[in-house]
């Protein structure tokens, strides 16, 4: 262990020492994987292969208690998809009296803490009160935002952006799920108006949405099931790499639609409209194409939502009235002029969605 991960491991035993400890069920801390304001949020991101990118980590304490301290593990369960590149734990100076930043103490790839290619361990942000070990005191994260501008209450509820995550997409087309892990010292919370942090064992750690309580995490005091390092049930995002740009001009555009269209509910190679190399083309190319439609070259990832199926029942539909209009018109040219004004009336333009991305914040 590096002498600084040593000296945050005895904070925590000091801390520990001298708390008054609440119930569990009076303190559930929430995080989860996003590149948009607010949350809770399990993101599908969609990148193109070589490409550069990065996710949020957010934070989310109990109503009523401050994020003290933070150990985290962050795991790519499919290796070789995308490689972690860097962990920058975000410790800004808060602009309140006096001026103090966020944590005493901060632990990010900048700092000294080793990234794997698909596993981030026990990236920290800490913050004891009263003076711990002679430092200047942290603020945490809680009670409200304050003057946080990584701080976000869209939902009601203060969150924080605590922390980003580069990583670099593979070259080959797949996918990987992203998992969040209570790391090595745990979490911990500190009661409105408390000297000192509850420890670890007296805070649950919830990860992805607030309702998936399958993800409910404990360090136990003594006895009980280790949940550190480990995780299960839903991913908290997943990073698919895939490129719409079937005929690999350098851009995506209506061509590379066109090529989708044809190849729709058929086995493809990725110049049949393919983009994720799954074997077949599907809503899930659609999406890859909506998000990437204008770009060109590797462009930076974003997230977006996969259509829902009733959206794609409403683009097939769509896409089965322009065949048939198709093969009316060809059939309109030896029909009477009474004709061709009816089937006219088919020609019902494709909707492009909602193709727009959303900022990045």
């Amino acid at each position: 262990m590096s002498p600084v991960r040593s000296f945050a491991a005895g904070l925590a035993l000091t801390a520990a020492l001298a708390c008054h400890c609440r119930s569990r069920a009076d303190s559930t801390a929430y995080f989860w994987l996003s590149n948009e304001v607010g949350g809770p949020a399990v993101p599908v991101i969609y990148a193109l292969p070589g490409s550069l990118g990065e996710i949020g980590v957010w934070a989310r304490p109990a109503m009523g208690y401050r994020l003290s301290a933070v150990s985290l593990d962050l795991k790519a369960e499919q290796s070789g998809v995308v490689s972690f590149t860097d962990v920058l734990v975000h410790n800004p100076l808060l602009q309140a009296m006096p001026e103090t930043h966020r944590h005493q103490i901060t632990f990010d790839s900048d700092s000294g803490l080793a990234v794997e290619a698909d596993l981030i361990d026990s990236f920290l942000g800490l913050t004891f009160f009263e003076d711990a070990a002679g430092l200047p005191n942290g603020a945490g994260m809680g009670l409200s935002c304050g003057t946080d501008l990584q701080c976000c209450d869209t939902f009601g509820e203060p969150s924080w952006r605590f922390a980003t995550v580069g990583y670099e997409a593979g070259m080959s087309y797949g996918a990987t799920d992203l998992y969040l892990q209570i790391g090595e010292q745990g979490v911990w919370q500190s009661p409105a108006g408390a000297a000192e942090p509850d420890p670890p064992w007296n805070t649950s750690a919830v990860f992805g949405l607030t309702n998936d309580l399958a993800n409910q995490w404990t360090v136990p005091q003594a006895g009980g099931v280790d949940d550190r390092h480990a995780h299960q049930g839903a991913a908290d995002a997943t990073i698919q790499v895939a490129s719409a740009d079937f005929d690999e001009d350098g851009d995506v555009d209506g061509a590379d639609f066109l090529t989708w269209q044809r190849g729709l509910d058929a086995a493809a190679t990725h110049a049949g409209g393919d983009a994720d190399g799954n074997g077949g083309v599907d809503g899930v190319d659609l999406a890859a194409w909506k998000f990437q439609f204008g770009a060109s070259g590797a462009g930076a990832p974003a997230q977006i939502a996969v259509p829902e199926p009733s959206d794609l029942v409403a683009i097939v539909a769509l896409l089965a009235v322009r065949r048939t209009c198709r093969r009316l018109r060809g059939k309109d040219r030896k029909r009477t002029s009474r004709a061709r004004g009816e089937t006219s009336s088919l020609n019902v333009p494709l909707s492009q969605g909602h193709c727009e991305r959303k900022p990045r914040t």
